[in-house]
């Protein structure tokens, strides 16, 4: 039920087994807490983990029973009394909005039809921490008042290291535009560029010794701000060949510029920094030059559905 399509690389696995009973038997209605199947068990395998990805799937033995499954970061568990609190502090919390939500644009989404499971159900996770213990977990939920049920099934997983790659980037101009290549198109990256002469008074203004303390330091401003509307870096990151176009606004003709670039992942730097000297060809009725404006082509992801394990860190 669950929509989310991403990419993972291959990791380990994780299965385990819990149990919980089916309510509201119809088969004997003076006693509906009462099983008339046998024990549904859970089945949770957590695979292709990398440092910010892992794909939980779930498999229940009943095909007829609800459920909801999800992730928690370890360090949250103490926070509640038994993992049954646990889990249904996770259905109230995202009844509650999705109720909100079709309250402010007027939708109909559906709680039922989002988040409860039946069958097997999986969903891939991302923008989750380095280095993190994690745990999967699935129980059975009564569809009548979204109450939680039964143990709750529990599979610990961490996600990996980050990984320092070795980046680079090189510079093609064309007749319109310069071409920048990174030497590996899975590596997601954050940039920006400045008029050259601009970017070295900026650096002696802000006491920085070079290029990548102001690139570092700006970046991290820029994070602050985008925390605002919901994003992290993460979401501006880029991977693949990008260009500058010589009529982008934020560059003037004639002049020499400076392409900044970095490796990003999980909230970390994690490669050399590249500095990337270019020109933009002379012309007629240049536009004045734009201090410390953000590149145009790094365009924010477009929105997706806020994934439960993010939720679950703005909660907190």
């Amino acid at each position: 039920m669950k929509k989310y399509l991403l990419i993972f690389a291959v990791a380990v696995s994780a299965i385990a087994f819990n149990s919980c009973k089916p309510k509201n038997n119809p088969d004997n209605p003076d006693n509906p807490d009462k099983p008339s199947t046998p024990e549904v068990t859970f089945q949770i395998a957590v695979t292709d983990i990398t440092a910010t990805t892992a794909k939980v799937s779930v498999t229940p033995s009943s095909e007829s029973a609800f459920y909801y499954f999800d992730i928690i970061a370890a360090e949250y568990i103490s926070e509640y009394s038994s993992d049954s609190a646990m889990v249904q502090d996770y259905v109230d919390y995202y009844e509650e909005m999705v109720e909100e939500y079709n309250k402010e644009t007027g939708s109909h989404y559906s709680f039922f039809d989002e988040f409860v499971s039946q069958g097997t159900d999986g969903l891939e996770y991302e923008s989750l921490s380095p280095s993190t213990e994690y745990y999967a977990f699935a129980a059975c939920l009564d569809t009548t008042d979204n109450h939680v049920y039964g143990k709750v099934t529990k599979v610990s997983f961490t996600t990996d290291e980050v990984q320092n790659v070795q980046f680079s980037l090189t510079a093609t101009p064309t007749d319109t535009c310069v071409i920048f290549t990174p030497n590996n198109n899975s590596i997601t990256f954050l940039q920006d560029y400045m008029d050259t002469d601009t970017l070295n008074a900026y650096i002696v203004a802000n006491g920085f010794t070079n290029a990548e303390q102001y690139f570092q330091a700006y970046m991290e401003y820029v994070g602050q701000m985008l925390v605002y509307y919901g994003y992290t870096l993460d979401d501006m990151a880029i991977s693949g060949p990008f260009y500058i176009s010589y009529t982008d606004q934020y560059v003037t003709p004639g002049r020499p510029f400076t392409l900044m670039a970095q490796a990003y992942t999980g909230g970390v730097f994690n490669s050399n920094f590249v500095s990337v000297a270019f020109d933009i060809p002379a012309a007629s009725g240049a536009p004045a030059v734009k201090k410390g404006q953000l590149n145009q082509q790094m365009k924010l992801k477009k929105a997706k559905k806020v994934q439960k394990a993010d939720m679950k860190v703005i909660r907190k």
